[in-house]
């Protein structure tokens, strides 16, 4: 698009964009004589160091101001004056650039006045009084101290600084694919979400000013949106893009439905049918273990195989991974033991893991603690199947997280690798908008960009099923749909949902339906085989593994409540003893 603008002998050419790529130029609005940091603009067509505002090259070429209503005042491209400068009549400030001006009474208004008389009308339901004293204050728009300028509201006292008040209405940001629009309040449905900067992490206050987005709901501080720091422009730098990430060199998520095993889709341990034992002894049991697969033909299993997966409980956990069983597995014929074809084809030891690359990791196929519970130090989930652990350092790790790769690529941030890294600080996942508890220790961080995602998040599959949506498939979706819906609720538990929340979705059927991906894959749920006994001193019966209490129970030994622990509680079947799990040892010291 071409503009003749009566300031400029060449045509001007509108850019959305500042094209170039990054690098620290120095454009500046001849208009205004402000930075062109982003678009739209207006630049030279011939390549003459010449640039405009959209804003500035559209303003109208006469107008009538409230400080002198007599006569309109004509746009002129400089002041009419021997020297090319003036004094702007409202500020009293010097200027040599776009000014509104009245022959005949010699009246001269800058473009910056003029921007934020209309900016001004806007931005505060009462009238804003000029100061023309330079202040030290508080700028209650970006609620920080300024010196120079300000506006006051003699009413309710509001203050706001010459700069703040003269914000553009829309930048684009590096941070962001979308424009970002400046509001002056939030909106309730933001503040019922207890929204966060986007860029900062910290805390948005209801009447400070921002910068935001409609359809993704990103929010971020004015003055963080119009900062220039290494921590968001450096994803625009060329030399530290990574340029055709394909899963041959790092595993991609998210994976394409839940059906997927994150075990063989990491490690890739596919053997070949020839390499596939049909029966082994395996170091975790007793007992020889026989394949079950039902993707070979049924010729090449015994008749009464197909019918095992059918015998099967739903709730038949792999011994390994703890997770539900699915073939191709091993099976024990004498007892009620489950591995996975991968997790008995784990390897036996792991050098330089990235959650502990000082030691090697050893595979145990049961914890030395009580009924082999442990935590594992990368999702920060009890289990008591198999793990990967350093004994001299008491580190443990599930064979799910044992199997993460120190690098992924995900759909939702496709142009950089995303490392599985302990952070240093407090961060905010980019999926949930939550922050990382003390206990969430590693997570995928981009080293490029603040985009992190927690395991709990980065795990999520694309496609998922549930029974409130049986006919079509759910779809992981990253940002709000786009509908004429102004409040979105999870189908599941009923609740409003944070559009800029991922969320999954169901767009194929004529109701749009949506859903939390905590109420459809609940994270922190134990990866615990319950059952077995131990036995303590000072209790005569036998004591088993079982779930969490959630009634009114006290543990026997320090008299608590037992639903207030996260972990599974102890009983006795054969009475109405019981336990917490932390509670066992030293009950069983003190007997002895």
């Amino acid at each position: 698009m071409e503009l003749q603008h009566f300031s400029h002998e060449h045509p001007l050419i509108l850019r959305e964009e500042n094209e170039h790529d990054g690098e620290e130029v120095l454009q500046y609005c001849n208009g205004c004589l402000k930075k062109v940091i982003s678009g739209p603009y207006y630049c030279c067509s011939v390549s003459c160091d010449y640039f405009l505002h959209k804003f500035c090259a559209e303003l109208p070429r006469e107008m009538k101001h409230p400080k002198h209503p007599e006569h309109p005042l004509t746009l002129l491209a400089k002041p009419p004056y021997h020297g090319g400068g003036c004094g702007c009549d409202v500020c009293h400030e010097s200027w040599n650039s776009f000014v509104y001006h009245c022959s005949l009474c010699n009246f001269d208004v800058d473009v910056i006045c003029v921007l934020l008389e209309c900016r001004l009308e806007q931005c505060h339901e009462h009238p804003l009084i000029p100061l023309l004293r330079p202040v030290l204050s508080l700028c209650d728009a970006c609620n920080t101290e300024h010196e120079g300028k300000f506006y006051l509201c003699i009413t309710c006292q509001f203050w706001v600084h010459r700069d703040c008040a003269s914000l553009p209405s829309t930048i684009k940001h590096s941070d962001h694919h979308h424009l970002l629009s400046l509001a002056y309040s939030l909106p309730e449905d933001y503040i019922k979400f207890g929204y966060t900067c986007d860029i900062c992490c910290e805390e948005t206050y209801g009447l400070c000013w921002f910068y935001y987005c409609s359809e993704c709901r990103y929010v971020a501080h004015v003055n963080c949106a119009t900062s220039k720091t290494e921590a968001f422009m450096s994803i625009l730098l060329p030399d530290r893009k990574i340029k055709n990430l394909t899963e041959d060199v790092y595993p991609r998520l998210p994976v394409s439905d839940e059906s997927v095993s994150l075990i063989n889709h990491f490690l890739k341990m596919d053997l070949g049918e020839n390499k596939r034992s049909r029966e082994i002894n395996h170091f975790s049991h007793d007992h020889p273990l026989i394949l079950f697969d039902v993707q070979n033909n049924e010729e090449s299993c015994s008749e009464s195989k197909p019918s095992l997966l059918n015998e099967m409980k739903n709730d038949n956990k792999c011994n390994g991974c703890m997770l539900p069983i699915s073939a191709p597995f091993y099976s024990c014929s004498q007892c009620n033991f489950f591995l996975h074809k991968w997790c008995a084809e784990l390897p036996t030891e792991v050098w330089q893991h990235p959650c502990h690359p000082q030691h090697t990791l050893v595979l145990l196929p049961k914890c030395p603690r009580f009924f082999g519970l442990f935590r594992c130090q990368c999702c920060g989930i009890n289990s008591n199947g198999f793990s990967f652990s350093c004994a001299s350092c008491e580190f443990y790790l599930d064979v799910n997280c044992a199997s993460l790769p120190s690098s992924i690529t995900h759909e939702a941030h496709a142009h950089h690798r995303l490392v599985l890294k302990q952070p240093n600080d407090r961060l905010k996942c980019n999926a949930c908008h939550q922050f990382w508890s003390w206990y969430y220790h590693f997570g995928f961080i981009c080293d490029t960009c603040d985009f992190n995602l927690d395991l709990e998040c980065a795990l999520l599959p694309r496609k998922t099923s549930h029974r409130y949506e049986e006919h079509h498939p759910l779809t992981l979706t990253y940002s709000p749909v786009k509908d004429d819906s102004d409040e979105y609720f999870c189908e599941i538990c009923e609740e409003e949902l944070d559009p800029k929340n991922w969320f999954y979705h169901s767009g194929e059927c004529d109701c749009n339906q949506w859903f939390h991906p905590e109420c459809i894959h609940p994270y922190g749920r134990p990866k615990i085989m319950f059952g077995g006994t131990i036995k303590i001193a000072n209790h005569p019966h036998p004591l088993t593994l079982s779930e969490r209490l959630k009634d009114v129970s006290k543990c026997d030994y320090c008299g608590k409540y037992l639903f207030f622990s996260f972990l599974p509680s102890v009983k006795c079947l054969q009475c109405n003893y019981k336990l917490h799990y932390d509670c066992i040892e030293s009950c069983n010291e003190q007997s002895s």
